[in-house]
């Protein structure tokens, strides 16, 4: 008797630390992002430019909806991984753990990702490979999307480099359907003198969709990138209305392609810095100065402005549904859950 009393003791005091230190944490990134909107607002208001503010405001509802686009991905995944979850958990993990990317070296959401699966009953070995799945391809559907933005690649790089590599890339992208397609690499892993438990996830399928998942994920990441890219079109619209058709093409994979390089250095904070130079640089190539820094602001601020918009309206959302989810759904707000994390730990 005195063992449970104790035992209940430390688990309350384990989930008040844990609240605790999420609390403290998420305050010190309220303060980090809120200091940060306010120099970027500063910067925009210094500048003597006409904004469309309708426009503008349609292109930030545009770029919410897309940002929403991107968690379908990891809800797909989980489902292919034969872990599901509820859509409304999936979209709140997703925008709550994108927060810590703004802290120096932007993997912090990565592995804060896998920790909320976890608090959802998911394994640590699907968590993780969920994430990794996500994340890759999340990348590959930015990179297909940056494709539309080669003429604007062409004026900084030469034509022979960026056709080499996009036959390297084409020739890798073949090899891994066909591997996928034949079984060849499962059988090839099967073969190896791998440790039981990595065999035993092999066949399993926990490190493995099929070929279908991979199609439907990534061209959910596409329709979402194409959907971003178009707000951001939209953006620079607001405070310069000479864009044509093909301007706006090339702005979509212009966006993608930041996201993906800024995303690969993971130096910075959220991508700061390498991301905005790249808009600069892709803009410049047709319009005057200082309309491309401009842009670069807007849509950093409207980037971080969406990412607000969907961790307060999936948790709102939450809240309200959290009365028809079962008890081990809504472990992930209450923070029962620490004993299922253990046992479901490979």
């Amino acid at each position: 008797m005195v063992d449970d009393s104790r035992r209940k003791a430390i688990m309350t005091l384990h989930r008040a630390l844990i609240r605790t230190l999420q609390l403290a944490i998420f305050a010190v990134l309220i303060v980090v992002i809120a200091i940060y909107l306010r120099d970027q607002f500063v910067q925009l208001a210094e500048a003597d430019i006409s904004v469309n503010w309708g426009v503008l405001i349609l292109a930030q509802l545009g770029m919410t909806i897309g940002l929403a686009i991107l968690p379908l991905g990891s809800f797909l995944t989980l489902r292919a991984l034969h872990e599901p979850l509820p859509a409304i958990i999936v979209w709140r993990v997703f925008f709550i753990s994108n927060v810590a990317k703004y802290l120096p070296g932007s993997v912090w959401a990565l592995p804060g990702r896998a920790f909320l699966y976890q608090r959802n009953g998911i394994t640590t070995m699907h968590s993780v490979m969920a994430v990794f799945w996500e994340v890759l391809l999340m990348v590959a559907g930015a990179g297909v999307t940056a494709l539309l933005s080669l003429r604007l690649v062409s004026y900084y790089v030469s034509s022979t480099a960026i056709y080499a590599g996009l036959f390297v890339g084409a020739v890798l992208f073949a090899i891994i359907v066909w591997g996928i397609g034949s079984g060849r690499i499962v059988n090839w892993l099967k073969a190896r003198q791998l440790p039981v438990m990595v065999q035993r996830l092999i066949d399993q399928r926990v490190v493995w969709l099929t070929l279908g998942d991979y199609a439907r994920v990534i061209a959910t990441y596409i329709l979402a990138w194409c959907m971003i890219g178009l707000s951001f079109a939209g953006m620079v619209y607001a405070i310069h209305p000479h864009l044509n058709t093909r301007d706006v093409i090339e702005i979509i994979g212009l966006y993608a392609g930041t996201w993906m390089i800024g995303f690969l250095v993971i130096i910075t904070p959220g991508g700061i810095g390498v991301r905005d130079g790249l808009i600069i640089l892709g803009l410049s190539v047709f319009i005057l100065e200082p309309i491309p820094a401009l842009a670069a602001i807007i849509a950093r601020i409207g980037w971080t402005l969406a990412e607000i918009f969907g961790v307060a309206i999936s948790t709102l959302i939450f809240y309200i549904s959290r009365k028809s989810l079962t008890d081990s759904e809504a472990q992930f707000q209450s923070g029962d859950n620490d004993e299922k994390i253990v046992q479901n730990t490979p």
